[in-house]
């Protein structure tokens, strides 16, 4: 399919961070609200051109050794059309995922995960861990380290290009999406750390509320939730984190219950208003940049939400006696030390 594509000079060069049958779930009249929720610019648009960006999943030339450039992203075209049709029995025929066979359970698991890693959050949390080490030896080292690493690339180490890669040090610290990483490693990091996602989903109890139609999405929609987002400490994720929500449509969400975390709520229950008011506030803190809502509502650019964070922090957890120190890389989180951060979102979930 994808050399057919590229054959026929249809190779697609927008690519969606969310599937367009998803983002459809929330238009009307064939548009969707997309709210910017940092700049807290709202707008409506169609479906299909929400959520893009430009070769976001195309590898280089010269990176792959069979296939094309475009693998992935037709990858993810497939598996979405599978999933637009299991997510639609789900929602339509008011099925639990617990009806559905294990094919199709599974692909639903591999979506979700996959939606946990392809996004610009994912990238931006990679390459700000590829370039601790980098940080990490100029902090110890100064200038002589960059200069080694000069010297390492067989280039002379003159102040001038010292200095130069002080300074690109410097804006990577600021904005890590500078660091420089082929195309094709993010996304083979994608896919690797999706697959090891899988386990842990497939030990999770995933349970269909329905909502009354004033649910939100992002361009980051699994959200881990905990009992109370704003803390300082843990991250949230596939392994351990309480409940993942993914919303499906503005009248339903699917909640994945960690193994040992009781499922209190029968599916029959419908969420309340206030339930939902709190649900959109973690999913709004979950997204990079975008939120999506029907195109008749403003709660996208109305509810609080904090600025996005820097893609990191790193803490010293221990220091030897040699003077070497122990790093804790913790990914950023919007609702990190924010005293409005929702407290168990949708309380009749936890104990």
């Amino acid at each position: 399919m994808a050399a057919a594509m590229v054959a026929g000079g249809r190779e697609p060069r927008k690519h969606h961070l969310v599937p367009r049958f998803y983002l459809e779930r929330w238009s009307e009249g064939g548009m969707i609200r997309s709210t910017d929720i940092d700049a807290k610019y709202t707008f409506t648009s169609p479906p299909e051109k929400a959520a893009k960006r430009t070769d976001f999943y195309r590898v280089e030339e010269g990176t792959f050794k069979w296939g094309t450039a475009i693998d992935f992203e037709v990858f993810l075209s497939v598996l979405e059309g599978k999933v637009a049709g299991i997510t639609r029995r789900l929602l339509d025929d008011s099925l639990q995922p617990s009806e559905l066979d294990v094919e199709s359970e599974g692909e639903l698991l591999w979506y979700a995960a996959l939606q946990m890693t392809r996004g610009v959050n994912f990238r931006r949390g990679l390459q700000w861990n590829q370039l601790q080490t980098h940080v990490i030896k100029y902090e110890w080292g100064g200038d002589a380290s960059l200069s080694r690493r000069l010297e390492r690339s067989g280039l002379e180490a003159t102040a001038e290009r010292v200095a130069t890669m002080r300074s690109q040090l410097t804006d990577m610290q600021h904005d890590p999406q500078k660091l420089p990483m082929l195309t094709a490693l993010k996304v083979k990091h994608s896919a690797s750390m999706a697959s090891s996602l899988i386990p842990y989903l497939a030990t999770r109890k995933l349970v269909v509320y329905r909502t009354p139609a004033r649910l939100v999405t992002c361009d980051e929609p699994v959200v881990a939730l905990d009992t109370y987002l704003g803390a300082d400490t843990g991250s949230f994720g596939a392994a351990n984190a309480p409940i993942i929500v993914l919303p499906l449509a503005p009248t339903a969400v699917l909640a994945m219950f960690r193994h040992d975390v009781p499922v209190l709520l029968d599916a029959s229950e419908e969420l309340t208003v206030a339930e939902v008011l709190d649900l959109n506030q973690a999913i709004l803190g979950n997204a990079f940049r975008y939120a999506f809502e029907r195109p008749s509502m403003t709660l996208t650019s109305k509810l609080h939400v904090p600025p996005l964070p820097p893609a990191g922090e790193r803490r010293v957890v221990s220091k030897g006696g040699d003077g070497k120190e122990l790093h804790e890389l913790i990914v950023g989180r919007r609702w990190r030390n924010e005293p409005g951060a929702p407290i168990r979102p949708v309380h009749r979930w936890w104990r």
